[in-house]
């Protein structure tokens, strides 16, 4: 059986900034873990944050056509673009 960590909140600087990427429609470099710790690093386009309960929030975003989540507790470092 797979368990997740509890969700750890970010920064209100993390979410304030990321908010305001998905409304000007600008890319941002993420340096993020996956579900299996593997390290990833790549330029998404964010569209939303969401609240899964009891999961925690998640960047919705794309990346070459494609449409996925992101915990925002394992973003581990981002640059706006």
């Amino acid at each position: 059986m797979c368990h997740t960590p509890s969700y750890q909140a970010v920064s209100c600087k993390m979410h304030s900034e990321l908010e305001l990427a998905i409304m000007h429609s600008q890319y941002v470099k993420l340096h993020y873990s996956d579900n299996t710790a593997k390290k990833i690093i790549k330029v998404v386009k964010p569209i939303d944050i969401m609240t899964q309960k009891d999961q925690g929030e998640f960047l919705l975003c794309t990346h070459n056509n494609l449409t996925f989540k992101i915990r925002l507790d394992h973003i581990d470092y981002y640059e706006l673009n």
